[in-house]
């Protein structure tokens, strides 16, 4: 680094819905998964504290319209979308592909998901996954 110049950090929040910093439990030690969950029950083994972040933040921050959000946050994207709907940012958003899971969390899935976009402004598709438990949301505003 150069003398004098500030040194860059990288922050890796956690995209909630109220902002709250999680704790991430990270996957049983068998090297067949990457992922990570917030439920304690799912794995054996201390959490990791991460810092949160509310998409609806990030949005309001920018100075354009934003063309196109990608949103992968593995069950989490219902209520980071409920988020920015209160928050009223969604019309800053020309166009999205939000992927989503199915979770007992959120009984609705993807359904509602599509219907809170809708009544936010967007044209909806929804693609299922392979698994069926899984897909894509593309989402157009239409105004």
């Amino acid at each position: 680094a150069m003398v004098g110049m500030p040194r860059r950090m990288k922050v890796r929040p956690a995209l909630t819905e109220d902002g709250a910093p999680p704790t991430l439990i990270p996957p049983p030690p068998d090297g067949a998964s990457l992922m990570s969950s917030d439920d304690a029950s799912w794995a054996d083994g201390a959490g990791i504290a991460v810092d949160g972040l509310r998409l609806s933040d990030v949005i309001a921050r920018q100075e354009r319209e934003i063309d196109f959000l990608k949103l992968d946050v593995e069950g989490a994207e219902y209520g980071v979308v409920r988020e920015c709907i209160r928050a009223g940012v969604l019309s800053r958003v020309r166009e999205a592909a939000i992927e989503y899971h199915r979770t007992p969390t959120e009984p609705g899935g993807p359904d509602a998901l599509a219907a809170m976009l809708r009544g936010s402004g967007f044209d909806v598709d929804v693609a299922g996954g392979i698994s069926g438990a899984d897909g894509i949301i593309r989402a157009r505003r239409t105004s």
